[in-house]
């Protein structure tokens, strides 16, 4: 969905906080991050430490347990040696082999322990690097951070420093890790208990390595560096000659370098990047200056060039270097974090290692980005005047709220499109006085692709300008000449294809509106949902059906098989495998009544089976959650209020609140994709 209509449906989030109280401090993870990347290392190196003493006092034991059972040895020779062994650091003579106790050196290599002491001791200090090698490292990414705080360059140079260290940090840990844990899972449940289990070796393996593959990956591909505005077109000196003169004539008042390429688009936003930009048709270079067409025709002349200045302010300080500089390396860091997130437990450490690196960084960043938006507020007052800049982050604000309230009416009521209706007349219709939105305005933020903004009233006190809600309320429904009208309105056949692409985005989401509102119970919401959901069947495999019947007939016969020839004097066993066989004879008839030329059927009002008495409506459900076990997706679906069951052959017929179904039953399906079409059924998503 486009993000200026996605973004004008779900609206924002303002803080629920009187007007002028400063939003609460963001809680800060970056310790949290900290604490929880140290328990595997620090487990993993303290079982390696304990390992051998562990291993020493098996060896011991066993030892000892062998001359307690030597009766050729007279007892004071079974005490000596007792006592002997008793003192013994089996591991000193395994990897030292000391002259004087030669054989017992040669007994424990020969029996494989000398290895074993070996691989322990190497996993002590695999382990213990570990550990200092992180603690090491995020101690020095606190130093980094300290010293980023001084200016904007060091800010670049040090997160890119402190970047190569997580990540090779990150490649180390998971290097270091999966061998750690493999050899853990393998060697101590046979120190403990003589026995290993291969499955959980296996696992670890497999998502070690596939976790290693994919961040491998992900460091290795380029990012690409642009910014994508399908909804948008380049426009021009000769094609809008009065808007290039205006961006020109506040570039040369601000000594600032001007924009090579202007891109209007439907994006409820204005921003400056270096990055390339691609508007759908071809690809913008150098520094770009994107203004957005819908707030072009509301807000007035001098209030966009109060906000054309606000965006070239970032020009001169090199400000749009921050962006080129730090999109490529958070796209990785957060691809590689999806990828840890993953891995479940074998990523767990390196995942909150990296996250602790993000957060080290992410108050610092987002201090100099706040920084760098007051300095440019300063620049909107400079090429205007400190009121003409307040009075345009007002409005903005107030148009972000109102174009939201008229999108959603023209979705859902079929109403104008908002592109069409004055600001001021949508604010004395849908943001009366009174209204929560006008208390809460003041601690809103402006959104923007990458930086953080300061809130509303942390930039009109720093323009030095007073203004409260009943102010504000007033400027909004002031009715001024729009930018778009005295640049713009005799060139509007350059934007027709963004009308036309707004039209077709406001068609496709009122006739999603319609059916997530639909009623399957009227004719016309039974037409609409069956038109975008029609009936869907799977059959149920009857290879699966037959091979489980015929092993429960198995099971069935050989218990009664037993019960009757078994002597008459073993009666009590008798009747035990007798009533037992009645457990496989009852699952054959569960098995056929249920799943004998099973199908499951879905349409747009729930889920029916033949092996169910009923059919599951989606109006009953409150949600379906999925499970994936060994290849097999099974489904549980929540239901409002507990039913009577809906399975045939029910023993108990108590309500319940949830019924399971599992796919694996179905023939020639994709289980996921069965999944998915289920849910999106079940939400009402139509296909794009």
């Amino acid at each position: 969905m486009p993000k200026m209509l996605t973004g004008m449906i779900s609206g924002h989030d303002p803080r629920n906080c009187a007007a002028g109280k400063p939003p609460a401090k963001p809680k800060n993870h970056r310790w949290p991050s900290f604490f929880k990347s140290l328990p595997i290392p620090l487990v993993v190196l303290v079982l390696f430490y304990f390992a051998p003493h562990w291993l020493n006092s098996k060896v011991r034991n066993q030892i000892i347990g062998d001359l307690n059972n030597n009766t050729r040895l007279t007892a004071a020779e079974r005490n000596d040696r007792i006592e002997f062994f008793s003192k013994v650091d089996f591991a000193k003579v395994a990897l030292d082999g000391a002259p004087e106790l030669a054989t017992l050196h040669e007994g424990l290599v020969k029996a494989g322990l000398a290895q074993t002491y070996r691989f322990l001791r190497w996993g002590f200090g695999a382990s213990l690097l570990l550990v200092v090698m992180q603690l090491a490292a995020m101690g020095y990414m606190t130093i980094l951070n300290s010293k980023a705080k001084e200016s904007q360059e060091n800010l670049i140079r040090n997160y890119k420093l402190g970047w190569r260290i997580g990540m090779t940090c990150a490649f180390i840990q998971i290097l270091l890790l999966v061998p750690l844990l493999t050899y853990a899972s393998y060697e101590f449940p046979i120190i403990w208990a003589d026995h290993w289990y291969p499955k959980l070796v296996l696992v670890i393996v497999i998502l070690g390595g596939t976790v290693l593959i994919t961040s491998a990956k992900i460091l290795l591909t380029k990012v690409p560096l642009r910014f994508n505005e399908p909804m948008s077109r380049r426009v021009s000196r000769a094609e809008a000659p009065e808007l290039w003169d205006a961006v020109l004539t506040a570039a040369a008042r601000l000594n600032a370098t001007p924009p090579d390429n202007i891109i209007i688009g439907l994006q409820l936003n204005f921003y400056v990047t270096e990055l390339a930009v691609w508007d759908g048709k071809e690809l913008a270079q150098g520094r770009t200056l994107f203004l957005s067409y819908p707030l072009l025709k509301q807000l007035p002349e001098e209030e966009i060039i109060a906000i054309i200045g606000h965006e070239l302010g970032h020009f001169i300080g090199d400000d749009t270097r921050l962006t080129r500089e730090f999109y490529p390396l958070h796209l990785k860091t957060h691809g590689t974090l999806v990828a840890l997130a993953g891995a479940k437990y074998i990523g767990w450490t390196t995942l909150h290692f990296l996250n602790f690196f993000d957060w080290s960084f992410a108050e610092t960043k987002n201090t100099v980005s706040r920084r760098r938006e007051l300095l440019a507020d300063s620049k909107a007052a400079a090429v205007t005047s400190p009121r003409v800049a307040a009075s345009a982050l007002v409005r903005f604000h107030v148009l972000l709220e109102a174009f939201k309230q008229g999108m959603v009416d023209a979705v859902t009521k079929g109403g104008q499109s908002p592109l069409d209706i004055p600001l001021h007349t949508v604010v004395r219709e849908k943001l009366p006085a009174g209204v929560a939105f006008w208390d809460e305005l003041f601690q809103q933020k402006l959104p923007h692709p990458l930086d953080t903004h300061p809130a509303l009233h942390v930039r009109l006190e720093a323009l030095g300008q007073t203004i409260d809600a009943k102010a504000a309320e007033a400027l909004a429904v002031q009715e001024n000449e729009s930018a778009y009208s005295r640049w713009l309105a005799h060139r509007s056949e350059l934007f027709a294809d963004l009308r036309n692409q707004a039209d077709a985005a406001i068609g496709t989401m009122r006739s999603r509106a319609q059916v997530t509102t639909a009623d399957y119970q009227t004719a016309d919401g039974r037409e609409l949902l069956d038109k975008h959901f029609p009936v869907r069947k799977w059959k149920s495999s009857a290879r699966a059906f037959w091979i489980c019947l015929i092993v429960f007939g198995c099971l069935a016969g050989g218990l009664v098989a037993l019960a009757m020839f078994l002597p008459a004097e073993m009666g009590p066993l008798r009747i035990f495998f007798a009533f037992f066989a009645l457990l496989p004879v009852y699952g054959v008839g569960v098995l056929w009544v249920r799943h004998r030329n099973g199908e499951l059927t879905l349409d747009a009002n729930g889920l029916s089976y033949t092996g169910w008495h009923r059919q599951l409506r989606f109006a009953d459900l409150q949600k379906i959650s999925y499970r994936k076990t060994y290849g097999s997706v099974s489904a549980t679906f929540h239901l409002k209020q507990a039913q009577r069951p809906f399975w045939k052959m029910t023993l108990f017929e108590f309500k319940r609140k949830n019924l399971s179904y599992s796919f694996s039953g179905l023939a020639g399906v994709k289980q996921l994709t069965v999944a998915q079409t289920i849910f999106n059924y079940f939400t009402r998503q139509i296909p794009k």
